[in-house]
């Protein structure tokens, strides 16, 4: 079986992308529990560094994404997933605030992969906890 990081490319997203991520959120979530447009746009803007992308490296679609902000707060707050500003570029914690991959996509261990990637680069940077 192919290797997912063969199949795709697991990096912070671009501007160009965040459109692809909003309509993945619009698949994956339902209407009363989806993000807007442009708070998707405005994560993607403000907080790059914490959303992570798929991409089908043969197709260059973004297949899936997981992103989230940074904080010292320990528990989840609904702000978060309304106000990108909110993100602490030093807080010690992320919050985790979607994973999708679109269904054609699914079953293949990608959410896995996505996750494995994110939790590694988030200990790299010092981060004590996901949440």
């Amino acid at each position: 079986m192919e290797d997912i990081e063969d199949r795709y490319e697991l990096r912070n997203i671009r501007p160009e992308e965040a459109a692809a991520a909003a309509e993945i959120e619009q698949v994956c979530f339902p209407p009363e529990q989806a993000c807007t447009r442009e708070e998707m746009m405005a994560r993607a803007e403000q907080v790059p560094e914490l959303f992570l992308v798929a991409v089908e490296r043969e197709t260059g679609t973004v297949a899936g994404y997981i992103n989230g902000i940074a904080t010292d707060e320990e528990h989840l707050l609904d702000a978060f997933y309304a106000d990108a500003s909110l993100n602490d570029p030093d807080g010690d914690t992320v919050m985790i605030l979607g994973v999708c991959v679109l269904p054609e996509h699914e079953g293949q261990g990608l959410a896995r992969a996505m996750m494995r990637t994110y939790v590694a680069r988030e200990q790299e940077r010092g981060r004590r906890r996901l949440v």
